[in-house]
């Protein structure tokens, strides 16, 4: 690996972290993952080195995309840090401030080969349980209403972007309509074979907890 590849490498893994908390809290500036928690699933999850991930979350303390808010680590993501992963969405082939367009690639391509990390919704991080509840120990149900639940929150959020004024019933629509047939009707089958309270363990963020649970509960009407 060139010096350029390891450097790329690097900042992907910075970007990883930050992506998690994005992914974890969102822009909810009083919400926060805690430290311990954070490199516990990425050297237990993500196969990080103990060392790579303290210096990728050390690096994005310094350039202020993080802020610990307590002395016992419980850490959010800074106005910056959303608004450098929420351009990278945007426009992935583009650089940022901090991230280089190969270090978001490399961060795209783990996805593509099969990484897991959109999963971090099912894990200790976000519902702040134990570490070995995470998504890669649930059952197949577990993690499509994880998957369900993550998309509609996805588009909630864009829907605030959008249409801020947006009524409950106006959310609710919108979901309907831009969710993937395929994923409702995974959604639905997982629903009918498990419980549905099970979908409050994959809400991160609780404002958003009643239009998700009344979009996927109406699935299961009969013309849901």
């Amino acid at each position: 690996m060139s010096d350029q590849e390891k450097l790329a490498k690097k900042e992907s893994d910075r970007y990883r972290v930050l992506k998690l908390f994005y992914d974890g809290v969102g822009d909810q500036r009083n919400s926060t993952l805690n430290r311990r928690d954070v490199l516990k699933y990425l050297v237990e999850q993500e196969r990080m080195p103990q060392e790579e991930a303290e210096s990728a979350f050390n690096y994005l303390l310094d350039e202020d995309l993080l802020e610990e808010v307590t002395l016992i680590g419980e850490t959010s993501i800074t106005h910056s840090g959303v608004k450098e992963i929420e351009a990278s969405i945007k426009y992935p082939d583009q650089a940022t401030r901090h991230f280089s367009t190969q270090a978001i690639q490399f961060f795209l391509q783990d996805i593509v080969m099969g990484d897991k990390f959109e999963n971090i919704n099912d894990s200790t991080i976000v519902n702040h349980s134990k570490v070995d509840n995470s998504f890669n120990n649930s059952t197949d149900e577990d993690k499509t209403l994880a998957e369900a639940a993550a998309e509609i929150q996805e588009l909630l959020k864009q829907l605030e972007k959008t249409n801020p004024t947006a009524t409950e019933v106006d959310k609710i629509t919108y979901v309907n309509i831009a969710t993937k047939p395929d994923l409702k009707q995974r959604a639905i089958a997982a629903l009918k074979e498990g419980s549905n309270t099970a979908i409050d363990e994959f809400i991160v963020d609780n404002k958003y907890l009643k239009v998700v649970k009344a979009v996927i509960q109406g699935w299961l009407l009969p013309n849901g």
